[in-house]
Protein backbone atom coordinates (compact mmCIF):
# COMPACT_ATOMS: atom_id res chain seq x y z
CA UNK A 1 0.00 0.00 0.00
CA UNK A 2 2.81 2.10 0.47
CA UNK A 3 2.89 3.48 -3.44
CA UNK A 4 -1.03 3.39 -3.54
CA UNK A 5 -2.38 6.73 -4.23
CA UNK A 6 -4.92 7.24 -1.15
CA UNK A 7 -8.45 8.69 -1.08
CA UNK A 8 -8.35 12.13 0.07
CA UNK A 9 -9.88 13.18 3.88
CA UNK A 10 -10.57 8.91 4.28
CA UNK A 11 -8.50 7.08 7.37
CA UNK A 12 -5.78 5.44 6.26
CA UNK A 13 -6.08 2.58 8.39
CA UNK A 14 -9.65 2.33 7.23
CA UNK A 15 -8.69 2.03 3.68
CA UNK A 16 -6.00 -0.50 3.91
CA UNK A 17 -8.42 -2.46 6.06
CA UNK A 18 -11.17 -2.35 3.55
CA UNK A 19 -9.51 -3.24 0.37
CA UNK A 20 -7.43 -6.06 2.14
CA UNK A 21 -10.75 -7.55 2.82
CA UNK A 22 -10.18 -8.15 -1.45
CA UNK A 23 -6.89 -10.35 -0.93
CA UNK A 24 -8.42 -11.98 2.42
CA UNK A 25 -11.15 -13.30 -0.49
CA UNK A 26 -9.13 -14.04 -3.53
CA UNK A 27 -5.42 -14.06 -1.69
CA UNK A 28 -2.67 -12.94 -2.83
CA UNK A 29 -0.90 -15.54 -5.64
CA UNK A 30 -4.05 -14.92 -7.26
CA UNK A 31 -4.15 -11.46 -7.53
CA UNK A 32 -0.89 -10.85 -8.48
CA UNK A 33 0.30 -13.75 -10.28
CA UNK A 34 -0.65 -16.22 -13.58
CA UNK A 35 -0.77 -15.99 -17.63
CA UNK A 36 -3.93 -13.41 -17.05
CA UNK A 37 -2.38 -11.24 -15.06
CA UNK A 38 -2.88 -8.76 -17.66
CA UNK A 39 -6.16 -9.35 -19.11
CA UNK A 40 -8.27 -10.22 -15.68
CA UNK A 41 -10.12 -7.39 -14.81
CA UNK A 42 -9.68 -7.62 -10.92
CA UNK A 43 -6.13 -8.13 -11.20
CA UNK A 44 -4.92 -5.12 -13.83
CA UNK A 45 -7.39 -3.23 -11.14
CA UNK A 46 -5.37 -4.74 -8.38
CA UNK A 47 -1.73 -3.92 -9.67
CA UNK A 48 -2.50 -0.65 -10.48
CA UNK A 49 -1.62 1.79 -7.69
CA UNK A 50 -3.67 5.00 -9.14
CA UNK A 51 -5.91 6.89 -7.42
CA UNK A 52 -9.01 5.74 -9.17
CA UNK A 53 -8.43 2.37 -8.70
CA UNK A 54 -7.99 2.67 -4.92
CA UNK A 55 -11.10 4.40 -5.26
CA UNK A 56 -12.68 1.54 -7.09
CA UNK A 57 -10.82 -1.74 -5.01
CA UNK A 58 -12.26 0.16 -1.49
CA UNK A 59 -15.67 0.31 -2.87
CA UNK A 60 -15.32 -3.75 -3.53
CA UNK A 61 -13.83 -4.53 -0.61
CA UNK A 62 -16.65 -2.50 1.20
CA UNK A 63 -19.19 -4.27 -0.60
CA UNK A 64 -17.30 -7.62 0.23
CA UNK A 65 -16.68 -6.69 3.95
CA UNK A 66 -21.13 -5.88 4.19
CA UNK A 67 -22.07 -9.00 2.73
CA UNK A 68 -19.28 -11.68 4.73
CA UNK A 69 -22.47 -13.19 6.35
CA UNK A 70 -23.55 -14.50 3.05
CA UNK A 71 -21.26 -16.90 2.98
CA UNK A 72 -22.10 -18.73 0.48
CA UNK A 73 -22.73 -16.03 -2.10
CA UNK A 74 -20.04 -14.38 -1.61
CA UNK A 75 -18.12 -17.97 -2.07
CA UNK A 76 -20.37 -18.10 -5.55
CA UNK A 77 -18.78 -14.56 -6.30
CA UNK A 78 -15.49 -15.60 -5.83
CA UNK A 79 -15.79 -18.88 -8.18
CA UNK A 80 -17.22 -16.64 -10.85
CA UNK A 81 -14.56 -13.74 -10.76
CA UNK A 82 -11.86 -16.71 -10.78
CA UNK A 83 -13.07 -17.68 -13.77
CA UNK A 84 -12.88 -13.99 -15.32
CA UNK A 85 -16.55 -14.71 -17.66
CA UNK A 86 -16.58 -10.94 -18.41
CA UNK A 87 -20.36 -10.62 -17.94
CA UNK A 88 -19.83 -12.56 -14.39
CA UNK A 89 -17.86 -10.43 -13.00
CA UNK A 90 -19.40 -7.06 -13.48
CA UNK A 91 -23.01 -8.26 -12.71
CA UNK A 92 -21.82 -9.86 -9.93
CA UNK A 93 -19.94 -7.19 -8.76
CA UNK A 94 -22.66 -4.84 -9.88
CA UNK A 95 -25.14 -6.49 -7.59
CA UNK A 96 -22.73 -6.39 -4.50
CA UNK A 97 -22.47 -2.71 -4.92
CA UNK A 98 -26.03 -2.21 -4.57
CA UNK A 99 -26.53 -4.07 -1.84
CA UNK A 100 -23.76 -2.15 -0.03
CA UNK A 101 -26.06 1.44 -0.49
CA UNK A 102 -29.22 0.06 0.01
CA UNK A 103 -29.78 -0.54 4.15
CA UNK A 104 -31.81 -3.41 5.22
CA UNK A 105 -31.07 -5.54 2.10
CA UNK A 106 -30.11 -9.16 1.61
CA UNK A 107 -28.33 -10.86 -1.43
CA UNK A 108 -30.84 -13.77 -2.66
CA UNK A 109 -29.18 -17.23 -3.08
CA UNK A 110 -27.05 -17.79 -5.93
CA UNK A 111 -29.76 -20.32 -7.12
CA UNK A 112 -32.28 -17.77 -6.92
CA UNK A 113 -34.19 -16.81 -9.73
CA UNK A 114 -36.53 -13.94 -10.39
CA UNK A 115 -34.94 -11.33 -8.14
CA UNK A 116 -31.06 -10.58 -6.87
CA UNK A 117 -32.21 -8.61 -3.72
CA UNK A 118 -34.86 -8.77 -0.92
CA UNK A 119 -35.06 -5.12 0.53
CA UNK A 120 -36.78 -5.63 4.56
CA UNK A 121 -37.96 -2.77 5.82
CA UNK A 122 -38.39 -3.42 9.54
CA UNK A 123 -41.13 -5.98 8.83
CA UNK A 124 -43.85 -3.67 7.03
CA UNK A 125 -42.35 -4.36 3.34
CA UNK A 126 -40.79 -6.74 1.80
CA UNK A 127 -39.10 -6.06 -1.73
CA UNK A 128 -37.58 -8.45 -3.94
CA UNK A 129 -35.35 -6.22 -6.32
CA UNK A 130 -33.83 -7.45 -9.91
CA UNK A 131 -30.51 -5.87 -10.70
CA UNK A 132 -29.55 -5.77 -14.09
CA UNK A 133 -26.39 -4.14 -15.55
CA UNK A 134 -26.62 -3.79 -19.19
CA UNK A 135 -24.17 -6.12 -21.08
CA UNK A 136 -23.19 -8.59 -24.03
CA UNK A 137 -24.40 -11.79 -22.93
CA UNK A 138 -21.59 -14.42 -23.27
CA UNK A 139 -23.41 -15.72 -26.32
CA UNK A 140 -22.98 -12.09 -27.90
CA UNK A 141 -19.15 -12.02 -26.84
CA UNK A 142 -18.55 -15.40 -28.10
CA UNK A 143 -20.41 -14.08 -31.55
CA UNK A 144 -17.87 -10.71 -31.52
CA UNK A 145 -15.20 -13.20 -30.78
CA UNK A 146 -16.10 -15.05 -33.98
CA UNK A 147 -16.72 -12.15 -36.65
CA UNK A 148 -13.65 -10.98 -36.14
CA UNK A 149 -11.96 -14.04 -36.75
CA UNK A 150 -13.82 -13.85 -39.89
CA UNK A 151 -12.74 -10.29 -40.42
CA UNK A 152 -9.45 -11.21 -40.02
CA UNK A 153 -9.35 -14.29 -42.52
CA UNK A 154 -11.44 -12.36 -45.10
CA UNK A 155 -8.77 -9.36 -44.78
CA UNK A 156 -6.00 -12.04 -45.71
CA UNK A 157 -8.27 -13.70 -48.28
CA UNK A 158 -8.04 -9.87 -49.92
CA UNK A 159 -4.96 -8.91 -49.71
CA UNK A 160 -4.27 -12.41 -51.20
CA UNK A 161 -6.31 -11.64 -54.43
CA UNK A 162 -5.31 -8.09 -54.97
CA UNK A 163 -8.80 -7.09 -53.97
CA UNK A 164 -10.04 -3.85 -53.00
CA UNK A 165 -13.74 -2.33 -51.91
CA UNK A 166 -15.13 -5.60 -51.70
CA UNK A 167 -18.72 -5.76 -49.77
CA UNK A 168 -20.08 -9.68 -47.90
CA UNK A 169 -23.18 -10.10 -46.79
CA UNK A 170 -23.97 -13.20 -45.21
CA UNK A 171 -27.53 -13.68 -43.85
CA UNK A 172 -28.04 -16.65 -41.70
CA UNK A 173 -31.30 -17.97 -39.36
CA UNK A 174 -28.35 -19.88 -36.83
CA UNK A 175 -24.90 -19.06 -37.03
CA UNK A 176 -22.40 -21.47 -38.19
CA UNK A 177 -18.81 -20.55 -37.39
CA UNK A 178 -17.18 -22.95 -39.81
CA UNK A 179 -19.28 -22.81 -42.40
CA UNK A 180 -19.16 -19.24 -42.29
CA UNK A 181 -15.30 -19.65 -43.02
CA UNK A 182 -15.80 -21.83 -46.05
CA UNK A 183 -18.80 -19.36 -47.44
CA UNK A 184 -15.45 -17.02 -47.40
CA UNK A 185 -13.30 -18.84 -49.67
CA UNK A 186 -16.39 -19.99 -51.82
CA UNK A 187 -17.47 -16.90 -52.17
CA UNK A 188 -13.97 -14.81 -53.40
CA UNK A 189 -13.93 -17.53 -55.93
CA UNK A 190 -17.43 -16.74 -57.23
CA UNK A 191 -17.06 -13.02 -56.89
CA UNK A 192 -13.51 -13.39 -59.22
CA UNK A 193 -15.81 -15.11 -62.25
CA UNK A 194 -18.57 -12.36 -61.53
CA UNK A 195 -18.34 -8.70 -60.62
CA UNK A 196 -21.33 -9.51 -58.73
CA UNK A 197 -23.10 -12.50 -57.25
CA UNK A 198 -25.63 -13.50 -54.85
CA UNK A 199 -27.37 -16.51 -54.24
CA UNK A 200 -27.11 -19.55 -51.34
CA UNK A 201 -23.97 -21.28 -49.88
CA UNK A 202 -24.76 -24.11 -47.58
CA UNK A 203 -27.76 -22.45 -46.61
CA UNK A 204 -26.16 -19.35 -46.04
CA UNK A 205 -27.96 -16.10 -48.14
CA UNK A 206 -24.45 -14.39 -49.39
CA UNK A 207 -24.03 -11.04 -51.86
CA UNK A 208 -20.61 -10.14 -52.36
CA UNK A 209 -19.89 -7.70 -54.80
CA UNK A 210 -17.27 -4.12 -55.47
CA UNK A 211 -18.90 -1.53 -52.96
CA UNK A 212 -19.53 1.93 -54.84
CA UNK A 213 -16.42 4.11 -55.27
CA UNK A 214 -17.42 6.93 -52.87
CA UNK A 215 -17.18 3.98 -50.04
CA UNK A 216 -13.12 3.33 -50.88
CA UNK A 217 -11.69 5.74 -48.81
CA UNK A 218 -8.62 4.75 -49.53
CA UNK A 219 -8.29 3.89 -53.22
CA UNK A 220 -4.43 2.76 -52.32
CA UNK A 221 -5.05 0.85 -49.20
CA UNK A 222 -7.77 -2.44 -48.69
CA UNK A 223 -11.04 -1.61 -47.42
CA UNK A 224 -13.44 -4.09 -46.00
CA UNK A 225 -16.93 -4.20 -44.59
CA UNK A 226 -18.01 -7.18 -43.24
CA UNK A 227 -21.79 -7.67 -42.16
CA UNK A 228 -23.54 -10.22 -40.54
CA UNK A 229 -27.00 -11.02 -40.06
CA UNK A 230 -27.79 -13.46 -37.32
CA UNK A 231 -31.96 -14.11 -36.72
CA UNK A 232 -33.02 -10.80 -36.24
CA UNK A 233 -30.25 -9.13 -34.96
CA UNK A 234 -27.84 -7.68 -37.47
CA UNK A 235 -23.76 -7.64 -36.75
CA UNK A 236 -21.80 -4.73 -38.47
CA UNK A 237 -17.85 -4.75 -38.28
CA UNK A 238 -16.66 -1.91 -40.59
CA UNK A 239 -12.80 -1.71 -41.37
CA UNK A 240 -10.98 0.51 -43.63
CA UNK A 241 -7.31 -0.76 -44.34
Amino acid sequence: MSKRQLINGLDKKLQQNTINEIKELFGEDFLTKGKDLQRHQLKILWNRVDYLSTVELYLIGNAIKHNKHNIEWIEDLKKKVIKNKEGSIRGFIYELFISSVISDSILAEPSQEGYDLKIKNSGLLDVNLSIKKMLLSEKEIAYKKDFKELEVQFKKILQTNKLNGVSLIIKVDKFDFQKAQEIIKKAITYFKQYPFFEGVIDSMFVSISYMQPNYELYTKKLSLICQHFIGHKNYNLTNHF
